[in-house]
């Protein structure tokens, strides 16, 4: 393997297990006012990703029941997870 495929393969094992990481790196939104910009997670998506995490590693699987707020961003954060 060249040193390209080493680094591509590194950043994918990166992204598999950081999701937070992976968000800010690959994936963008569009704002209402600031245009298209990097998905960072807000304090309610980096809590729901915590609890989402938590339960996969205790049971293995996931499973909430979101009731919708609006303008908290959890259907873009659902979405992108």
């Amino acid at each position: 393997m060249n040193e390209l495929t080493l680094k591509i393969n590194e950043l994918r094992e990166i992204h598999r297990n950081d999701f937070r990481k992976f968000a800010h790196d690959c994936l963008v939104i569009r704002t209402k006012t600031q245009g298209i910009k990097p998905f960072i997670l807000n304090q309610i998506q980096l809590d729901l990703l915590s609890r989402i995490l938590r339960q996969i590693k205790l049971t293995g699987k996931a499973r909430f029941i979101i009731l919708k707020a609006r303008q908290q961003g959890l259907s873009t954060f659902i979405e992108a997870f």
